[in-house]
Parts: C-alpha cells; structure tokens; sequence
C-alpha cells in the first residue's frame, strides 16, 4: 500500500513538473458535451475516431501513458490522422454503443468511421510499435 502511495506521489510530481502533459491522451474524459464535441470534430473533419476505454486505477492504462502516449510522435500521428477521445469507464458511457463489444478489459482501443460506424476494436495494453500497426489499418 506505501509503495502505491509512493509511485501515485512520484507520477503527480512528474505530471506538474510538465514531464507529460495533462491532457486527453493520458486523462480520461467524463463530460459526455466534451465527447460529443469531439465526436463532431470527427464527423467534420473526416477523421476516424480512435475511441480508448480507459481507468484512472488500471496499471494497463498506465503503462500505455507512460510508454505509448509520452511519446510526441505518437501524439503527433494521432492529431493528424485522428480524433482521440479517452473515455474513463464508470463516469461516462462509450458512445456509438459500444458497451455492446467492450469486454471489461482496460484499455481497450474502438476505431469508429467519420461515418459512426463502429470498424474495429482492441482490448489490453500494447507497445508503441504495436500501437503504431494499429494506427497504420486506418490512417491515410
């Protein structure tokens, strides 16, 4: 239990320190207006949706921030190919209905069309490489 309390103590000096941003690709969003404004942005740009199911408590999801998404590259290819909207299970629903394939398993990555059609989806952490393959079936 101290050494939980000691790496959430660590990660909250790094995150205001401004070693990772705190923003949409390591927090969880719970305001469904801010998801559906995002679903917007989608739908007007032409973008496919990567939709994550995420926790604030899950290691997996963690391991993802730490590792996937601290990476600018990453985030770079996520803006430009893609609208991302991290949502946190247990505050909001998944939109699009996508309760229906979510297997309770965090994190779990859901592709949905510019047209809100629900294409695919991937559950449990990957590596950024692994990331990237899974980026690359639906970018441009």
């Amino acid at each position: 239990m101290f050494k939980l309390f000691l790496i959430s103590i660590f990660t909250a000096v790094l995150l205001n320190a401004g070693w990772f941003d705190r923003d949409m690709y390591t927090n969880g969003i719970s305001d469904s207006s801010q998801i559906n404004k995002l679903i917007n942005q989608a739908i007007n740009e032409d973008k496919y949706m990567i939709i994550e199911a995420t926790s604030a408590y899950c290691p997996y999801s963690s391991r993802m921030n730490n590792n996937v998404f601290s990476h600018e590259d990453i985030r770079a290819s996520l803006k430009k190919d893609f609208v991302f909207i991290k949502v946190e299970i247990g505050s909001s629903d998944l939109p699009f209905g996508l309760n229906k394939y979510y297997e309770d398993v965090t994190p779990s990555f859901f592709v949905v069309s510019p047209q809100k059609q629900y294409e695919d989806h991937v559950s449990g952490s990957m590596t950024k490489d692994e990331f990237i393959g899974f980026m690359e079936m639906y970018s441009e």
